[in-house]
């Protein structure tokens, strides 16, 4: 009977153990600009989920250094006295003075 007992905690301590846990997160870089009266917000995201946390740790970092590159860029393209406009991305460009705010945001689960 003790053995029966013993037995179902150690099967379930080892499903615990053996059910790895999966690491998820959202990074979303954000640019708030004005068009008009309106307030847009330009947004590109990318979701990491990964069950090794080394590996998770690494695709965060490398996306979190490719959003942080972008705003910098932005920020360079604000104090560059030759153009009216900033490119965002390669995605969108947009008037400097409708620029108001860019942003990495992380979601976590």
């Amino acid at each position: 009977m003790i053995n029966l007992i013993l037995n179902k905690i150690l099967k379930k301590e080892q499903k615990q153990l053996s059910t790895p846990k999966t690491h998820y997160v959202k990074i979303i870089l954000e640019v708030e600009y004005v068009t008009g009266k309106s307030v847009m917000i330009y947004s590109n995201s990318y979701e990491i989920t990964h069950d090794n946390h080394p590996v998770f740790i690494k695709l965060r970092e490398e996306k979190t250094k490719e959003y942080t590159d972008a705003i910098k860029a932005i920020h360079i393209n604000l104090d560059d006295k030759s153009s009216e406009f900033i490119n965002i991305n390669d995605s969108i460009l947009i008037k400097k003075s409708d620029f108001i705010n860019a942003r990495i945001l992380y979601k976590y689960e």
